[in-house]
């Protein structure tokens, strides 16, 4: 009847082919097992809340003879959503950040089931793509091919830490009826559990580490711990995909494929006032001073009981200079916050991530 037909929207699915990459672009994924995908869990309201950002054209502003128009069709096709979880866990930022920065290297924990990878940017042109399906109450099932990430944001959210990453297809779509598979149980990343390091390497070059240490520092000698003055930390890197150009001569109705512009990736880092540093931390704008920055998360048990890998992340910004340094209150407190600008320093990757999780490897 009409009361249990409508649909509850709190049964709505989606799942992220996260563990195969898509052959070419735009090549829908075959198979959805747990070897090349996972169901998504604990996102927020709006992320399976998928848009048809389609073209509609009529004749309704050309001369033919009718106050009315007399033909409609739909030209292209598009999909974007933003996938957010307010409580994001490891496996979430393993797949969607590699797929966000394209290059992965994995090293296992010894013979634990425990794995560590290394993220950094690719070569915009050579971003990876995947296949996603999202359901909505068990029954509108559709698959979504060509599928690339236009960025992500981190940033703390109460107890936890917030990620996001807006997601946009080909336009490709498919009404599916592949068994979800299941999701991957972990505990969330929190806040408690989070340190964050400051260091000015002004006339230096940062030596990123092969083998980053958990639990300390890995900007090396001169770091400031800064975690327990963090009001607020939010780290943006958009993709800035041109999702225009992708419709070609030859691809019918979807893009053919997704370019992008210039990237520039940013840092928000709000400190609580104190007297002691204030000058030092005013001197880092006045000077135009280069500083590396560290973002850990460290989880307290092991992923793997036999090994030494905590599950966590650690988000490594090797050169940063301040545009901006306005103050602001919390509850009375002073505030300054740090309004970083990501530098090439041609030596290292602008952003390098390593994401500690119990799979091992994403979009292989």
């Amino acid at each position: 009847d009409l009361i249990t037909s409508r649909q509850r929207h709190y049964h709505d699915r989606i799942m992220l082919g996260l563990f195969t990459a898509e052959t070419a672009y735009d090549t829908p994924l075959a198979t959805w097992d747990t070897t090349t995908a996972y169901s998504m869990r604990d996102f927020d309201d709006a992320s399976p809340h998928e848009t048809w950002d389609d073209v509609v054209e009529t004749n309704d502003t050309l001369v033919h003879q009718d106050e009315y128009p007399t033909i409609q069709e739909l030209i292209r096709q598009s999909v974007r959503f933003t996938y957010t979880e307010p409580r994001v866990k490891p496996n979430t930022l393993g797949g969607l950040l590699t797929l966000t920065l394209g290059t992965r290297v994995t090293a296992q924990d010894g013979a634990a089931i425990a794995y560590r990878h290394k993220l950094t940017p690719v070569n915009p042109l050579s971003l990876p793509s995947m296949t996603a399906q999202i359901s909505h109450m068990y029954s509108s099932q559709y698959r979504y091919s060509g599928v690339k990430s236009d960025g992500f944001s981190l940033r703390n959210n109460g107890p936890y830490l917030e990620f996001a990453c807006p997601l946009l297809g080909s336009g490709s779509r498919a009404v599916s009826a592949s068994t979800f598979v299941a999701a991957i149980d972990e505990a969330w990343l929190r806040w408690g559990d989070c340190h964050l390091y400051l260091r000015d390497i002004t006339g230096t070059t940062l030596s990123v580490p092969a083998t980053p240490v958990q639990g300390s520092t890995n900007l090396g000698s001169g770091a400031v711990d800064v975690s327990t003055r963090v009001a607020r930390v939010e780290v943006a890197h958009p993709n800035q995909l041109l999702g225009e150009r992708g419709y070609q001569a030859s691809t019918g109705t979807v893009r053919g494929s997704l370019l992008t512009t210039k990237r520039q990736t940013a840092l928000s880092l709000e400190l609580y006032v104190k007297v002691e540093t204030e000058a030092t931390e005013l001197a880092y704008y006045l000077t135009q001073a280069r500083l590396a920055f560290e973002w850990q998360c460290v989880g307290t048990t092991l992923i793997d009981a036999t090994g030494t890998f905590y599950p966590g992340m650690i988000l490594l910004l090797p050169c940063v200079q301040l545009r901006a340094i306005p103050r602001s209150e919390i509850d009375q407190f002073d505030t300054l916050r740090l309004e970083g600008q990501v530098l090439s320093d041609s030596v290292n990757p602008v952003l390098v991530a390593w994401i500690y999780s119990n799979k091992a490897a994403y979009l292989a």
